[in-house]
């Protein structure tokens, strides 16, 4: 008896049937049986069709709509979002395993940050009433409460240290002249250190008759209010500029290395920190002791950064500065309430400090070019300076003024006429001067300061010059005579000079405290020698200054910005460096291209100066 085939060829096709995804295909044969066995050889027959690839949840469209949701791992969104062009949003975290997974890693992140909070709390419960109001400004003023913590965590850091750093703290207050209590100041240090780095910082070298003349901070009135320790009534002293000072001065201390190597924290980034948290609290006060901050945080970032960024804080300081209207205020008749004093002497010696700074160091400020400058009133009464300093900065003023505004152009007669005048003041001022305050009859460190400050009012006067512009000198002879020069050959001797006073005072001091009263004269020379490195004269004094900057950078990083605008001009006005130099200069190079052209305009203006004239 024959058997009749399952699959009858003359029977009617079976229907076929719609898939998954819309394509019409025939409908397969049913599998066999249990009781039929697979020919040999024969593969059942597949969907040729690829799966969706499986997602192991769902976004947030999917969900709602009750679709399947696939997200190819090519893809940033799902292929249903992608059709209707929605956004794609899962509430599970990238690289969770299961949405449980995600759940219980938020789950524990949560616990955390709860845990940490709590012992916040707990541990702001157990502080002092004037730690608890200091935490509480900060949370106050940031969006991450964590952050604070972390920074009180650092700080108790260095106070759980504290067999080593107690001891260190003990002897540096034994040691200071000045003794003040750090909190509620600054929570970085203890009392000692903050008034050892106070003392420090109010320690003007005998050696320097400058150190006066840039202090911007009268340290009677600010010792009296710091010692007061309550911010909210002090007029003279703020966290801001404790914490500014104390940065600065930590950099040139051994207790803080010692400290530093003890706790194994940085004490100069810690006051920077905190300084910038208390700047965001005191930025929209227009008053003194924020313009005092501003421009010493201006030169704390001369020393830790090497990039122009600090010199927001100095332009800041000026227009605060200016808004202040010093110049009504220390015109107006002086009062016999005592407050009134105070406040005129504190503006009077911020005033004077900054001008000094500006116009004898910084050369070129738009500030004082259209305010009056504080020469015309003398140096504040109890400064204790040497009148040469008054007289240097009076001339370097009317120096720098005129160059703003020439009178004819530049090399004419009329031009000539006064820029001679400055020239013969200036050599009058010299010859006058005392033989212990002239270098060439009392060479030390003091002569070495006023000799260079009075070289920079030379600069200021040649270097808008021709080169071969001729110049009358008068010499100190008796009777004096007249030799003649050109602006060049001047520009060349000044810089020798100076190059060689800075070799020679650096090797004289014992403690190296650089300040950028040092280091811009030394760049100013340095700087004189570029547009004449085609002479071959220069090269043995232009590889010394360079040499110098690069032993300033090691301690002052903010002067790599000095050295890349050397080599930046020297591009730009198209002279080769020597090859003496090409050693202090390495590694500039790369900098100097992702700068761009504005890398020589980095110290305020001398460039500028520099360039009017042409060389």
């Amino acid at each position: 008896m024959s058997t009749v085939s399952r699959t009858d060829p003359l029977s009617p096709s079976p229907p076929r049937r719609i898939a998954d995804e819309g394509v019409l295909t025939p409908t397969q044969p049913d599998s066999p049986s249990q009781d039929q066995p697979q020919r040999r050889g024969h593969k059942p027959v597949r969907n040729r069709l690829s799966r969706r690839e499986q997602s192991k949840y769902a976004c947030f469209r999917c969900q709602k709509k009750k679709t399947k949701c696939n997200r190819p791992r090519s893809h940033t969104r799902c292929e249903a979002c992608i059709k209707r062009n929605d956004v794609c949003e899962y509430d599970v975290r990238e690289g969770a395993v299961s949405r449980y997974a995600h759940l219980k890693q938020t789950s524990e992140q949560l616990e955390r940050e709860n845990g940490n909070y709590k012992g916040f709390l707990a541990n702001i419960v157990s502080r002092p009433d004037c730690e608890k109001l200091e935490i509480f400004r900060k949370l106050g003023t940031t969006e991450n409460p964590l952050s604070t913590l972390e920074d009180v965590r650092a700080v108790d850091a260095l106070h759980s240290a504290s067999v080593g750093v107690a001891t260190i703290d003990a002897e540096a207050l034994e040691e200071s002249l000045i003794k003040v209590p750090a909190r509620p100041w600054t929570s970085v240090a203890g009392d000692g250190l903050v008034s050892h780095l106070i003392s420090d910082f109010f320690d003007r070298d005998e050696g320097d008759p400058f150190a006066n003349a840039i202090s911007l901070i009268d340290p009677e009135l600010f010792v009296r209010d710091m010692a007061l320790g309550d911010p909210s009534q002090s007029d003279f002293c703020s966290p801001f500029l404790v914490n500014t000072i104390c940065g600065l001065r930590s950099m040139f201390s051994d207790k803080i290395d010692l400290a530093n190597e003890a706790t194994g924290t940085n004490l100069t980034k810690l006051f920077v920190a905190q300084a910038k948290q208390h700047f965001e609290i005191e930025a929209d006060k227009r008053c003194l002791k924020t313009v005092q901050g501003l421009y010493l945080f201006f030169l704390l970032t001369c020393h830790i950064t090497t990039n122009r960024a600090g010199s927001m804080y100095r332009l800041a300081a000026l227009e605060q500065l200016g808004k202040l209207e010093v110049e009504k205020v220390l015109t107006k008749p002086a009062s016999n309430n005592q407050v009134d004093t105070d406040r005129r002497r504190a503006m009077y010696r911020t005033y004077w400090g900054i001008f000094n700074f500006e116009w004898c160091v910084m050369v070129s400020s738009s500030f004082f070019a259209t305010h009056t400058g504080p020469n015309v009133f003398g140096p504040p009464a109890g400064l204790g300076q040497p009148p040469v300093v008054s007289r240097i900065s009076a001339l370097q003023y009317r120096a720098v003024i005129y160059n703003n505004k020439p009178r004819a152009p530049i090399g004419d007669e009329m031009d000539m006429r006064v820029r001679q005048d400055l020239l013969f003041q200036l050599n009058a001022l010299e010859t006058s001067l005392s033989p212990n305050l002239r270098y060439d009859t009392n060479p030390n460190r003091k002569t070495t300061q006023i000799k260079i400050h009075l070289n920079m009012v030379a600069y200021n006067i040649l270097r808008p010059l021709p080169s071969t512009t001729p110049i009358l000198l008068q010499t100190n002879t008796t009777p004096p005579t007249t030799s003649t020069t050109t602006a060049k050959a001047l520009l060349l001797a000044l810089s020798a000079c100076d190059i060689h006073l800075m070799h020679s005072y650096l090797t004289q001091r014992a403690a190296l405290k650089y300040t950028p009263a040092l280091v811009i004269p030394l760049w100013s020379a340095v700087f004189t020698l570029v547009p004449f490195l085609d002479d071959p004269e220069t090269h043995d004094m232009f590889a010394r200054g360079c040499a110098l900057l690069e032993v300033f950078e090691r301690d002052m990083q903010g002067v790599r910005t000095f050295r890349r605008g050397i080599l930046a001009v020297a591009w730009k006005i198209g002279v080769g460096i020597p090859d003496a130099a090409a050693e202090a200069l390495a590694g500039l190079e790369g900098e100097v291209r992702e700068g761009g052209g504005g890398v020589e305009g980095c110290a305020g203006g001398l460039c500028d100066c520099g360039s009017r004239g042409g060389f």
